[in-house]
């Protein structure tokens, strides 16, 4: 995102910045706020438990208690005795209805008279009421519970006793919506009882839910292969419900769940208005956080934007003007630096005037003043009919210098390189930087013979080592020279040659070389001279020469030094000097040196053959060096024809 100005710049960012605090604060809160309901819930659904198998202990204390009442009436017990069914039913009757019970059974000890009372037949009843007989226990009740004809009940198993047990009565309550509501008003659970009886579906009989939420933990046991009792989240119809499961029965057949549930969505429901509270609390900061951050953009643009104005002033040339501020902060050091600065570039302008013909690290001249004098004595000298030179020299491994010492060593050698040339021209001679490392020298009335004479004295001067800042520098440099008027008439063909045999001096290593017209016309050459170099070779243009050495006493050759020449299918025989160092340059000297020993081997074996043991020396140039493969293609070479 780009800005149109400083100011946008801090309130975007700030306020960004800010915002992405708060907000990144709200996701902790948020989590914390999950965990601890959570938790909370957990803890709730591990508290209903207990209530609800209270509730159910309760309820069978009950139970329990008023079946022993009935139990112990002397009526009931001669009713049993003299096997009176009418009178049992009667009292079982009353005793239901008294309690407000759902079953009331009476099984006799031999298993021989079974009296039911309510919506049950004996047939049904018999199997459970033995069973339930079986796990009494004298010391303790347990609750139980029993699913007779798709409706679950919770039973209570109580002995008769005359004193001996004469038979047991069995009193039963239905597992209804009565009960689930009690457990939720005592609990704050909600509370579903499930139920699944052989091949039959699982389904509900009591719950404290609606009825689609109801088919919702229904559609959980449909799913499942075989119910899972364990805790669980439970999402009902968008309202995440922690979910505890119970096992009230299970015979292997028959299954009686009570599902335990708490609605983590209704608990953290209660935190929104927390949240909103630090809602408004965010929105209300960052209003009052966006006027403090425009008053403070403010405070630090206005003075800004009052200097860059300042500055474009500056850039129109406006000098003039000077540039305060009341501040004393970094703002008013930052107005004082710009009217320095101001007072600066207004100093140096009057400098630059000066600076635009003279060099200011060395103080000579520069290449600018150095033409226009040398234009100026071309004239004259044209006046007088007096010869005039033009040396221009460049000095060797200037760049490792600043490279390796730093560029202020490199302008104290430059310096030091000025002075040494000033001590050897005449004070009438102009020397001048013509650029990085290039100098100039101007010698009026001075012919080329004699400006090689003033360069090999220069030379010579610049071979001994200079002392800069205690350390010793060796330099040397390659020499052009160009002389008015055999090598040029005008300012720009005399420095341009002379040029040009600096490059020439620098192409051949040779110090000091004198302005030849044939440098045009071999740099015309050279362009055509790379693409026949190149196919000399497999055009067998090359030829190798033996130049013997021979034993004075003996009068016989016993070694030679290999040469090559080229014969041009135009230019007839080019001599090494033409050609070899032009494939230095380009980097096919490696091409022909491995011709030259690949056809040195083939006559010193043909030699060897006729029985002329000659010894042959191949010269190899530094370039070849360079050539990590260089050994190994020397040792093909030998093995191919047999040399060792």
């Amino acid at each position: 995102m780009k800005f149109k100005s400083l100011k946008q710049q801090i309130i975007v960012i700030f306020l960004t910045l800010v915002l992405g605090i708060q907000l990144a604060g709200l996701i902790p809160i948020q989590r914390s706020i999950d965990k601890n309901v959570r938790n909370l819930v957990a803890k709730e659904l591990v508290v209903g438990e207990k209530v609800f198998l209270n509730l159910l202990e309760s309820n069978n204390e009950n139970i329990l208690n008023g079946a022993k009442i009935l139990a112990s009436d002397y009526g009931f017990r001669e009713a049993i005795a003299s096997n009176d069914q009418e009178t049992i039913l009667s009292a079982l009757n009353n005793f239901q209805s008294r309690i407000h019970a759902d079953i009331a059974i009476f099984q006799g000890v031999d298993n021989g008279i079974t009296t039911v009372s309510g919506d049950l037949t004996e047939q049904d009843a018999i199997p459970a009421v033995q069973q339930l007989i079986k796990n009494y226990a004298s010391s303790s009740q347990k609750i139980q519970f029993e699913i007779f004809n798709d409706m679950p009940y919770q039973l209570v198993a109580v002995p008769i006793k005359a004193p001996i047990i004469i038979g047991w009565m069995i009193v039963g309550f239905e597992i209804d919506d009565v009960l689930a509501q009690k457990i939720n008003q005592l609990s704050g659970l909600q509370v579903t009882f499930v139920q699944h009886v052989k091949d039959k579906a699982w389904i509900s009989n009591a719950s404290t839910l609606g009825a689609d939420d109801q088919r919702v933990v229904q559609q959980y046991f449909l799913k499942e292969s075989k119910y899972v009792a364990k805790d669980l989240e439970m999402d009902m119809r968008g309202e995440l419900f922690e979910t505890k499961f119970l096992i009230l029965h299970d015979d292997g057949d028959d299954q009686l769940l009570a599902v335990l549930q708490r609605s983590i969505t209704a608990e953290i429901s209660q935190y929104d208005a927390l949240k909103y509270s630090l809602f408004i609390l965010i929105v209300v900061g960052l209003g009052i956080f966006s006027v403090a951050i425009i008053y403070v953009s403010n405070y630090i643009a206005s003075p800004i934007a009052k200097l860059s104005k300042n500055a474009k002033q500056l850039e129109y040339g406006n000098y003039q003007e000077a540039i305060t501020s009341e501040r004393e902060d970094e703002i008013g050091e930052l107005s004082k630096s710009f009217n320095a600065m101001r007072e600066a570039i207004a100093t140096r302008e009057e400098k630059v005037k000066r600076l635009a013909f003279w060099d200011e690290t060395t103080g000579l001249p520069n290449r600018v003043a150095f033409i226009q004098q040398l234009d100026t004595s071309i004239n004259m000298h044209r006046n007088q009919n007096a010869p005039l030179s033009v040396l221009v020299l460049n000095l060797n491994r200037f760049k490792e210098v600043n490279k390796i010492l730093g560029r202020d060593m490199g302008d104290v050698l430059l310096s030091e390189v000025a002075k040494r040339i000033k001590a050897v021209v005449r004070n009438n001679d102009l020397v001048a930087r013509l650029g990085a490392d290039d100098f100039g020298v101007l010698l009026t009335t001075t012919s080329a013979k004699q400006a090689l004479l003033v360069a090999d004295k220069l030379h010579t001067l610049l071979e001994t080592a200079l002392n800069v800042r205690d350390q010793r520098i060796d330099v040397s440099a390659g020499m052009g020279i160009a002389a008015f008027p055999q090598h040029g008439e005008s300012d720009e063909a005399l420095l341009h040659n002379a040029e040009t045999a600096l490059s020439i001096s620098k192409q051949r290593h040779a110090g000091v070389v004198v302005y030849d017209q044939q440098f045009d016309v071999g740099a015309q050459e050279n362009l055509t001279m790379a693409t026949d170099l190149k196919s000399a070779i497999q055009a067998n243009q090359l030829r190798l020469y033996l130049q013997p050495k021979i034993n004075m006493r003996t009068k016989e050759a016993y070694a030679a030094e290999a040469l090559v020449r080229w014969l041009h299918p135009d230019k007839g025989f080019i001599f090494p000097d033409q050609f070899i160092p032009f494939a230095e340059q380009t980097g096919l000297i490696q091409g022909i040196t491995l011709w030259v020993l690949e056809e040195a081997c083939r006559v010193h074996v043909a030699l060897k053959n006729e029985g002329v043991a000659l010894t042959i020396a191949v010269n190899i140039s530094t370039r070849d060096l360079i050539g990590s493969d260089f050994p190994e293609k020397i040792a093909d070479i030998f093995e191919k024809h047999g040399v060792t």
